[in-house]
């Protein structure tokens, strides 16, 4: 195994990669979110992602982004990693009758690809075509992480920030579970 290393950084980095990454940390600081970055050096596999779940101090998450048939629905489901997905319940609570995963020209809307998606990708959906479902036991957490635009950083907030951040960016959060 390679070696894994991690550095924690408070605030902004010195350079962006994109205007992406340089929107998101404008967007937290401008709504006075406090955040640690940790950046790897590479994106972690097997053992070292729970190394980097001790070192960030919050467990694995997975996003996972659906869509209507017609694509006039996106739903942002956001879950603990080690979860399954339970996609004939979520219809049935939600009354669907047939959701597909996003395609990578979908994830376009959020100017992100596979692997990368966060809470904070939702900046960029200006119609407002998502929705928003957080699993009821990441709502407990003291702390919630997401990529800024790209997979090799991570951002960690505080629970209460999350809230804040979601309804700064004009959704809000549908808890399931």
């Amino acid at each position: 195994m390679r070696s894994f290393s991690v550095k924690k950084y408070k605030g902004r980095p010195d350079r962006y990669r994109s205007d992406d990454e340089k929107n998101c940390y404008a967007f937290l600081d401008a709504l006075m979110i406090p955040y640690e970055r940790f950046v790897y050096d590479h994106y972690p596999d097997g053992d070292e992602a729970a190394v980097l779940d001790d070192i960030v101090g919050v467990k694995t998450i997975k996003n996972l982004i659906f869509r209507t048939q017609n694509k006039s629905e996106f739903y942002f489901i956001i879950m603990p990693g080690d979860k399954e997905f339970d996609k004939k319940e979520f219809k049935r609570k939600m009354g669907l009758k047939k959701i597909a995963m996003a395609t990578l020209d979908d994830l376009k809307i959020l100017h992100t690809k596979k692997g990368s998606v966060g809470i904070i990708d939702l900046i960029y959906d200006k119609e407002h075509r998502f929705s928003v479902y957080i699993d009821e036991e990441i709502m407990r957490w003291p702390y919630f992480r997401f990529h800024p635009f790209f997979d090799d950083t991570l951002i960690r907030i505080r629970m209460d920030d999350l809230s804040k951040l979601v309804d700064e960016m004009g959704y809000q959060i549908n808890i399931f579970g």
